[in-house]
């Protein structure tokens, strides 16, 4: 597979996304961005208020939220660098707007983990504000039936994961690369 220009990961939260994308930039000694990263820097520089993607969501609501992440998302077409990896917050690709904009900056690899999975991780690293604050399998599921065909949509190339160590999905999108 030829890239476009720069590498985009997006999938669910807990997917592996930041994981997989620092590492891979590590290897191919190129900057790496969170996308959620870059959202928290960029409210704490408009607000003066420390606060994390969740606490974000929670206090100015989704619509606000994703705002937040659009225009993040857009400031990074301006970025100077030959090549970057990149780490899309879970929600981005549900807006059209954020889908084209995610083609203009680079190819883009969806990440895919069952939702089985993805419960049994997030239930160690923290649920989305997204899920409320008593979130469940059967949400979780409602949601991945609403977003997983997006990410395909979006996807120049989807790579299923499960079962793979993180070592293993390194080489593979190195491989790819």
């Amino acid at each position: 597979m030829i890239l476009k220009s720069n590498l985009i990961l997006i999938g669910f939260p807990a997917s592996g996304k930041t994981t997989l994308g620092k590492i891979i930039a590590e290897k191919m000694r190129c900057p790496f961005y969170d996308l959620d990263e870059l959202i928290e820097k960029r409210y704490q520089e408009s607000t003066g208020k420390s606060q994390s993607c969740r606490e974000i969501f929670k206090l100015e609501g989704e619509t606000k939220f994703r705002s937040w992440e659009e225009e993040t998302l857009k400031e990074l077409l301006n970025f100077k660098e030959t090549f970057f990896i990149l780490a899309s917050g879970g929600g981005l690709p549900l807006r059209t707007e954020n889908q084209a904009v995610l083609k203009k900056l680079g190819s883009i690899f969806y990440l895919k983990v069952s939702p089985t999975v993805l419960f049994r991780r997030l239930r160690i690293k923290g649920f989305p504000a997204y899920l409320g604050d008593s979130p469940n399998l059967d949400k979780l599921n409602k949601v991945y039936e609403e977003r997983e065909p997006i990410y395909r949509a979006c996807a120049d190339k989807i790579i299923e994961t499960e079962g793979m160590r993180i070592k293993e999905i390194v080489e593979f999108i190195l491989k790819l690369l």
